[in-house]
């Protein structure tokens, strides 16, 4: 009897100290791993932004750098709209930053680039706060002229509108590619030329061996877009839009 007390002893002895071992290995185990009890380390203090884009009908891009390369770019905010919240990462201590926009309009679906040389906002900021600082746009019309080109160069919107043939513009017995490198226009296809200054009819459509000149009352002029059809052996042209704050608004863009 007494050795069955005995080894009965033992066992729960033996039992305790497993238990003891287990419960003190875990302890050591969420102290070394780190407990969910722990507080996490404060975060890194940061300034930031919004782009306030609430004036212009343009989308904007937000650049550090008057170069406005990708390397300096900080966001961009939609048309009469607000960006995110754009964290700072490049700012020590407290100094001024000067942001410089590049403004995106749109004229007959194609995108220039405008990067203004004044309207510059400039603010103090402090690189070890976590403050969100509000840069405010001026309106793009403010900047800048609203008739004042965007570029010199000169754009023909050219459709083959002709039930079958296939087209092709040229200038001086020379084939005009299109910006996409095509030469061919096939039925039913647009495609953009870059053409230049001067009178309209100096270009000339080949469809089906003969030659069809552009119109002699269209004089081709630099910040211009030129759209044109050619229909069963006829050009007709449709309009002509300047490459302007006024352009983008005639065709209703961003509006």
């Amino acid at each position: 009897m007494k050795n069955g007390y005995l080894k009965y002893g033992v066992l729960v002895l033996a039992l305790i100290m497993a238990l003891v071992s287990c419960s003190g290995g875990s302890g050591k185990n969420s102290s070394g791993n780190g407990s969910n009890n722990e507080p996490p380390p404060p975060r890194p203090l940061q300034p930031r932004i919004s782009i306030d884009n609430s004036a212009n009908r343009f989308p904007v891009t937000l650049f550090y750098s008057p170069e406005r390369d990708d390397s300096s770019r900080i966001g961009s905010a939609r048309v009469r709209g607000s960006s995110w919240l754009i964290p700072l990462d490049f700012i020590s201590g407290s100094q001024m930053v000067t942001f410089y926009p590049r403004y995106t309009v749109t004229v007959e679906g194609r995108d220039f680039y405008v990067d203004p040389t004044s309207g510059h906002p400039e603010l103090l900021i402090n690189g070890n706060s976590s403050t969100t600082i509000p840069v405010v746009l001026r309106e793009l019309s403010s900047l800048m002229a609203s008739d004042e080109i965007l570029t010199d160069n000169i754009y023909l919107q050219l459709t083959n509108n002709d039930r079958s043939a296939a087209i092709r513009l040229t200038r001086g017995g020379a084939t005009i590619s299109a910006i996409n490198g095509e030469a061919i226009l096939n039925p039913n296809i647009t495609a953009l030329f870059n053409v230049m200054a001067g009178n309209a009819a100096n270009y000339r459509i080949i469809a089906g061996g003969q030659e069809f000149t552009l119109p002699n009352n269209i004089t081709f002029e630099p910040g211009h877009f030129y759209t044109m059809q050619f229909t069963d052996g006829g050009i007709d042209h449709v309009r002509t839009t300047p490459i302007t704050l006024d352009g983008s608004a005639a065709i209703g863009s961003y509006l």
